[in-house]
């Protein structure tokens, strides 16, 4: 059985199921609390790096570091000044969305799409994400 409806995260309880199907089980296991605390950051050179907003509980200079992939599968890292922009938000005001994320949790914050950037894995049967209390960089979804 898949879930077909977006789904407040405050009734979420500790662990949402999205699919049920044998064999392609995803879930996602929620720790508890009445807040998700949403981590969203931009290198220095980039606008958002500037961003004011009375919803902003806190602003940080950071070093934000990327992962390269070349093309014969090596891999090299690279560093940036930048920013990290802090939320608090209410689970009241956020809808899990009936979407496999597979570490990347799709939601909606006040009608805006997001992926949370999450732990997660699985043994070939299920999927299991992590969604903690304070979680990683949302992307917003086009």
């Amino acid at each position: 059985m898949m879930m077909t409806e977006p789904k407040l995260l405050s009734e979420c309880g500790a662990r949402l199921v999205v699919d049920d199907t044998e064999g392609e089980r995803y879930e996602i296991e929620i720790e508890p609390g009445d807040f998700l605390m949403v981590k969203a950051g931009a290198t220095a050179d980039k606008a958002t790096a500037h961003f004011k907003h009375p919803n902003v509980a806190v602003t940080a200079r950071t070093i934000h570091e990327f992962k390269h992939y070349r093309r014969n599968g090596s891999k090299f890292w690279t560093a940036r000044a930048g920013v990290d922009h802090y939320f608090v938000i209410p689970r009241t005001a956020i809808k899990m969305l009936p979407k496999k994320g597979y570490s990347f949790i799709p939601a909606e914050i006040n009608g805006v799409r997001v992926s949370f950037n999450v732990s997660g894995g699985g043994d070939g049967r299920v999927w299991t994400d992590y969604l903690r209390t304070r979680t990683a960089s949302p992307s917003i979804i086009g």
